[in-house]
């Protein structure tokens, strides 16, 4: 598109010439963005793999590969009010630390997260977790089941996710395999990560 200004005084070619480079900006932004939308959509394409449950790799599993009986139990808090009780602890041998934080919320769900942590940092994060759908009867209501692993210990980081919507809040009857894709923001999820398991060890019993 070709944009003229005519010559009428010395102030409006100016304005002209102004507005010629706020277009011009203007463009260029719709195709960054526009380039920037289409990659993201190609990345995510050529990311997310499906890993059959039975060969996602045990290291990512809680206990991690890691027998808890070796290693020292550092402390405990427990936490609850309402309907929802849990408790965090954490166990430790050399700079090595497995944290386990577990909240019930009777027939509305629970929530388990297990991390794997070195000298303070998370390098695994294993999260289950229920959702209940009630119905008008046993038989109607419903159980939304997902299951995380947060993989920050080298680069490229990954998130394994899977889910199901069943009868039963087991996590091990989920029938779908692992949707392995790459964390491109991964600060924001391992920032959620961190505060939810150092709140965890903040929250108190309100009776």
């Amino acid at each position: 598109m070709l944009i003229t200004c005519p010559t009428i005084s010395y102030t409006e070619p100016l304005a002209c010439i102004r507005k010629m480079k706020k277009i011009r900006i203007f463009t260029v932004l719709i195709l960054i963005v526009c380039c920037k939308n289409s990659e993201t959509k190609t990345e995510l394409q050529n990311t997310k793999i499906e890993i059959n449950k039975n060969l996602i790799e045990k290291s990512l599993l809680f206990p991690f590969e890691k027998k808890l009986t070796e290693f020292q139990k550092d402390s405990i808090n427990e936490y609850g009010a309402g309907d929802c009780w849990g408790n965090v602890q954490q166990y430790s041998k050399n700079k090595i630390e497995v944290g386990l934080d577990s909240t019930n919320c009777g027939d509305y769900g629970f929530y388990h997260s297990f991390y794997l942590l070195n000298n303070g940092g998370i390098r695994i994060a294993h999260l289950k977790e229920s959702n209940t759908i009630l119905g008008n009867n046993t038989n109607d209501t419903k159980y939304i089941l997902i299951e995380k692993i947060y993989d920050y210990r080298k680069k490229p980081y990954f998130l394994y996710l899977r889910t199901d919507t069943l009868n039963k809040p087991n996590i091990d009857l989920i029938r779908t395999g692992f949707i392995k894709t790459e964390l491109k923001d991964f600060q924001t999820s391992y920032e959620h990560l961190i505060m939810g398991y150092e709140g965890a060890w903040g929250m108190k019993v309100d009776y």
